[in-house]
């Protein structure tokens, strides 16, 4: 059968779930947008930028099974190299979909020394750059060879969840290739040789009882294997932690949760659990920076199996699939010695502010003043919200939230990208139609404001908390962080940042509404107004003191100065 190459993608896209690209047309990718505008079931977000594009592309992957954006050679597909490195980071499916130069236009800039429009004067920059940041890259050149390329690569986002860069000539989009009526091929297996291996040694270690933990990471979510993994945690009645990445994939009332472990920030009881379990047994999960303690201390005790390979303490099983491994998870039982003690957030939260001399009013405002309120908020919520917080001092309180549903988090844990966390809601949005609660420092959002005007555009009505303070405060808290701890003290000069009047955007970007509010009381208001408000954005300005801080970053300090 003949189709163009743009259909044959498009076709591709919507047999993997995917019904939207993301994005800013230029010449080099118009004929692919315009193919979009033809075809049913798939349609095009036009983005106030491209790097926004390619945040929101990497939230959408991370709802749904692929997220694709296409923008301008060059100026455009260079502005992605952050969002891609994220999607790559933290193991997001997505496409980066380029259009490149034709054989004239190479031709010409080899012989004659002119260059072509966006071009470097280096040969390739593109695909040069995206081949070290993406699972899998290629110029598609042969056209009868079109298919198996293009589908190789889709192939490859999805087994090693990843992105993906396909370039096309830009003047080969509508050429036609033979196209063969196969499917996908999506499939992860394992080396049998090396799960029997894997299994062995998890058995042996698993002779004698032991003060076991399970660490349920993304993989999980991306595989969708939750209810496999509950029905193990029940059988075995083995406490379990998330990641933050993991946050909310499994009921945070389930009576064997014992919390979140984002860093050693986390609450000391979800800490002394992880970090001194006799066995720490990990599937699907991610670690970054704020892992590290964590996984040096464990690095022995670990059964770790995630994202294609196994690790038993030291000794390692390459070619090992998770997918795989759960259908065998049944041959697996764990004993656990130590009884489980139920976190209850509040109540740690509530001994820890008071441990940090910290008094709680209706007429100020600050992190722990915000995060009670959201999360009385969140208590009365529907199943039908998407809670995002940015990387930000927010990111520690905000991993402490009780979710009342599933699958209603996002974060940025491991790439700790600021300013990704607005964009990416837009895309989650999209995937999942869950009302994104966004909480950001104003650092971050200074540096994706634009995004206002395609939640405006597209009356997404995501409610935005920008928390105002005028300063670059995880900078300050990582630099100095003395600053938060001694009166009169001055942060370091870099760190400030110039303050905007975030409520006055509606009129700015000719939509939504916006709230500038500097107490607990107006602050809650300001939330229940923007509850009513269903058809725009609504960006709520949380001013408060430039050097204040949560309680668990408080106490950090005050432990370890």
């Amino acid at each position: 059968m003949k189709t163009t190459i743009a259909e044959h993608i498009i076709k591709r896209l919507k047999e993997l779930g995917c019904h939207h690209v993301f994005g800013i047309p230029g010449t080099s990718c118009a004929a692919f947008f315009n193919k979009v505008e033809e075809l049913s079931n798939i349609d095009y977000v036009v983005t106030a930028n491209e790097l926004e594009a390619g945040y929101i592309a990497d939230g959408y992957g991370r709802q749904n099974n692929i997220g694709v954006v296409c923008v301008s050679y060059g100026v455009g597909t260079l502005s992605l190299a952050n969002a891609t490195a994220s999607a790559l980071t933290e193991k997001v499916p997505m496409l980066i979909l380029n259009g490149g130069p034709t054989e004239k236009d190479l031709r010409i800039e080899r012989d004659m020394d002119v260059l072509f429009a966006h071009s470097t004067g280096r040969l390739h920059t593109d695909y040069q750059v995206f081949k070290h940041i993406t699972v899998g890259a290629k110029i598609i050149k042969d056209l009868s060879n079109a298919q198996k390329d293009i589908d190789d690569l889709l192939e490859t986002a999805m087994r090693e969840y990843g992105p993906v860069y396909i370039e096309i000539p830009q003047n080969k989009w509508l050429e036609e290739i033979n196209s063969v009526e196969t499917p996908l091929c999506l499939e992860c297996k394992s080396s049998e040789s090396q799960l029997d291996l894997l299994f062995k040694e998890i058995k042996k270690q698993l002779q004698e009882e032991k003060d076991a933990v399970l660490l349920v990471g993304s993989e999980i979510s991306r595989l969708q294997k939750t209810k496999q993994i509950v029905d193990f945690i029940e059988k075995n009645q083995i406490p379990f932690a998330t990641t933050l990445l993991s946050k909310s994939i499994i009921s945070e009332h389930h009576p064997l949760f014992i919390g979140v472990y984002d860093s050693d920030l986390a609450p000391k009881d979800v800490r002394d659990r992880v970090e001194n379990a006799d066995l720490l047994f990990s599937l699907g999960s991610i670690f970054g920076i704020d892992h590290r303690f964590m996984v040096e201390r464990q690095y022995n005790k670990m059964i770790d199996v995630s994202y294609g390979k196994a690790r038993i303490g030291k000794e390692k099983f390459p070619d090992i699939s998770l997918c795989s491994f759960i259908e065998r998870l049944s041959e697996i039982s764990i004993s656990t010695n130590k009884p489980l003690k139920k976190t209850i957030y509040r109540e740690k939260r509530d001994l820890l502010i008071k441990m940090c001399s910290f008094e709680k009013s209706e007429e100020k405002l600050g992190h722990e003043e915000i995060f009670d309120s959201v999360d009385s908020y969140l208590k009365k919520s529907s199943s039908n919200l998407m809670v995002v917080v940015d990387t930000c001092l927010a990111s520690y309180p905000g991993a402490d939230l009780e979710m009342p549903h599933t699958n209603m988090y996002l974060a940025n844990p491991i790439w700790l990208s600021i300013g990704q966390g607005t964009p990416a809601a837009i895309g989650a949005y999209f995937a999942s139609k869950k009302r994104p609660l966004i909480i950001t420092g104003d650092g971050g959002f200074q540096m994706i404001a634009q995004t206002f005007s395609t939640l405006v555009k597209y009356q997404i009505p995501a409610i935005i908390v920008v928390i105002d303070n005028g300063l670059y405060a995880i900078e300050q808290f990582l630099l100095d962080g003395s600053y938060f701890l001694k009166p009169n003290q001055v942060p370091i000069k870099f760190n400030l940042l110039h303050r905007w009047k975030y409520e006055e955007f509606p009129i700015i970007f000719n939509g939504g509404d916006g709230f500038r509010v500097k107490s607990k009381k107006t602050f809650i208001e300001a939330l229940q107004k923007a509850e009513t408000i269903t058809n725009y954005p609504v960006i709520i300005a949380a001013e408060i003191p430039s050097n204040d801080l949560p309680s668990e970053n408080r106490q950090f300090l005050e432990n370890n100065h």
